[in-house]
């Protein structure tokens, strides 16, 4: 029985390799990011009450765009800030987005039918700590880059840090 030729075998997973990893470099930037602290059942549950008009945006005020972690979620809730839509094919539309929208909407819609005022203040108090979480995280290592290259001294970025927490102190 013969086995396989095994420089063969490393080649081409070389060559799979080095596919795959030209293949990441060029995707947008978005879809590369890491995991960072997010909590997307929250994000559904705020969309969900958002569409279905159990909730204004005054309810799930200081919420913005930016802070969502999902670019879908980010994008939607943009829309549903400015425009008073809420049929699904006109929201299509509106995203101007591709791939599966109708059925990543429906899932959104479908998510929590109904959410009290209460429990949807809870559910963006997540969100926003998930978003000040990332902000950290993003301030921390660019603080850690600037120090590894010598562009800030530690009292530099210990000052930065302090900043960071006051500009987002609740």
């Amino acid at each position: 029985m013969n086995a396989p030729n095994r420089s063969l075998f490393d080649r081409l997973q070389r060559v799979i390799e080095t596919e795959v990893r030209g293949f990441a470099m060029t995707l947008p930037r978005e879809d590369v990011k890491p995991v960072g602290p997010h909590d997307g059942d929250s994000e559904q549950v705020v969309l969900s009450a958002l569409l279905c008009g159990h909730a204004t945006i005054e309810d799930v005020k200081p919420l913005e765009a930016r802070h969502f972690y999902s670019t879908f979620n980010a994008r939607l809730f943009g829309v549903l800030c400015t425009s008073a839509e809420r049929e699904l094919p006109a929201l299509i539309d509106l995203l101007d987005m591709r791939g599966p929208v109708l059925e990543e909407l429906t899932l959104i819609r479908d998510a929590s039918p109904f959410v009290c005022v209460p429990l949807l203040s809870v559910e963006v108090a997540k969100i926003l700590d998930r978003w000040l979480e990332r902000e950290l995280i993003r301030v921390m290592q660019e603080l850690d880059a600037q120090l590894r290259v010598g562009a800030i001294t530690h009292d530099g970025a210990r000052a930065r840090l302090r900043q960071h927490f006051m500009e987002n102190a609740g």
